[in-house]
């Protein structure tokens, strides 16, 4: 009865969302007050992804964040901004913050693992026209979000959208693990964890054939001038993806890294011994955390 009333309030409130878009910033307002609250925050959250699923229907979903020195457009049906825009629940803080913060006027950042393009969006326009911006994403159905959220914001004259999936040797015909969770479409790998499998959120027979290049064959080709951050965000392959960069510790060696992975993994024993200093950026609940190396 309770749960069914709770819908109902939900339904009720999206539906008015939908009709008076005016209303959603005093809503993300009240939303974030409730976060800390049992059943009401619930309320929010049902209300939220109600409101959004209208706005998807009814092709609605664009929106301008303000965050910091910078005003993106994004698809708010994306998990990295859905709570940001609709709660002020800022999505990966410490990692936002190292982009927003340490990129420059004509700096280059990689981005390995790019998903719909949250980081590359926030660093291009971080970077300005003189700066550049690479973005890989082997997903195809991800991709075309990333390179849509790149024509929203009209950055494509510094982004580069590549295809190839990062790893530790050249290969074709490689399987990537593609998302079966509609909510989060940001944990495809080429090495699925054995908890994600279980939990269903991959599987065996959800992959697709994607090309995998090294750091270092795909640098021969494009050339760098440098690189001021990178991150890497591969669920489960970053030792590989830093495999294939022997080349790149001498010849392009980025100043800092954000590596999404755990303390004791390999990523981090292989870029302690290349010289760099761990942190953590964000503690992820339930998660992997953000590790910043420099």
């Amino acid at each position: 009865m309770l749960k069914a009333a709770r819908n109902a309030a939900a339904a009720a409130a999206a539906w008015t969302l939908y009709r008076a878009p005016a209303l959603e910033t005093p809503y993300a307002y009240a939303a974030h007050a409730a976060l800390g609250v049992p059943g009401v925050h619930t309320l929010f959250r049902e209300t939220t992804d109600r409101l959004v699923a209208r706005l998807v229907r009814g092709n609605r979903a664009l929106r301008r964040l303000h965050m910091g020195p910078v005003s993106p457009v994004f698809d708010v049906s994306s998990f990295t901004v859905k709570g940001q825009y609709f709660a002020h629940l800022a999505y990966e803080p410490g990692a936002t913050g190292a982009v927003l913060n340490d990129l420059r006027d004509g700096g280059v950042f990689v981005d390995i693992g790019a998903n719909s393009g949250y980081f590359t969006v926030l660093a291009a326009l971080r970077v300005g026209a003189r700066g550049r911006v690479y973005a890989f994403e082997p997903n195809p159905a991800v991709r075309r979000q990333l390179e849509r959220h790149v024509e929203l914001n009209q950055i494509a004259d510094r982004v580069t959208v590549s295809d190839l999936a990062l790893a530790g040797e050249d290969q074709d015909d490689v399987r990537l693990f593609v998302s079966c969770w509609p909510e989060n479409d940001g944990i495809a790998s080429l090495t699925p964890a054995t908890e994600t499998l279980a939990r269903g959120g991959l599987r065996a027979d959800t992959s697709i054939s994607v090309s995998v290049r090294t750091f270092d064959t795909w640098a021969q080709s494009v050339r760098p001038s440098r690189i001021d951050l990178m991150k890497i965000d591969v669920e489960g392959a970053e030792a590989q993806v830093l495999a294939g960069m022997a080349s790149a510790w001498a010849t392009l060696r980025p100043a800092r890294i954000i590596c999404e992975t755990a303390l004791g993994s390999d990523a981090v024993r292989m870029l302690r011994d290349q010289g760099y200093r761990v942190s953590t950026l964000d503690e992820i609940p339930g998660g992997i955390p953000n590790l910043l190396f420099e």
